[in-house]
């Protein structure tokens, strides 16, 4: 089985090779000229598009993002544990008055 990067690997040589082999068949005169905006902009289009997914993507695991209590509260539980055993251990924690504001 092909990891992913080496698939996106092989995918963009192989979009490079056709993009090269296009390109000489432009200035060979092999291709008709009036493609020939189509060919020199065709890696700015894929730049474009990947860039375009990209923010979908991102954009979609943020609005989709989901809350986890069950972790939060086994965090916390941890954390006072791990409060508990330095302070058996004679660990002094100093207080913590600050508090934080997100709107003001």
């Amino acid at each position: 089985k092909m990891k992913r990067s080496t698939g996106f690997l092989v995918l963009g040589l192989l979009l490079a090779l056709g993009w090269g082999a296009a390109m000489y068949c432009l200035y060979t005169e092999i291709i008709d000229q009036q493609y020939n905006w189509m060919i020199k902009c065709f890696p700015f289009f894929l730049l474009v598009c990947f860039g375009s997914y990209s923010f979908i993507k991102i954009g979609w695991a943020l609005i989709t993002i989901k809350e986890c209590g069950v972790a939060q509260k086994e965090l916390e539980q941890e954390i006072k544990e791990v409060k508990e055993e330095l302070t058996n251990k004679g660990y002094k924690f100093q207080p913590f008055d600050q508090t934080i504001t997100i709107c003001t």
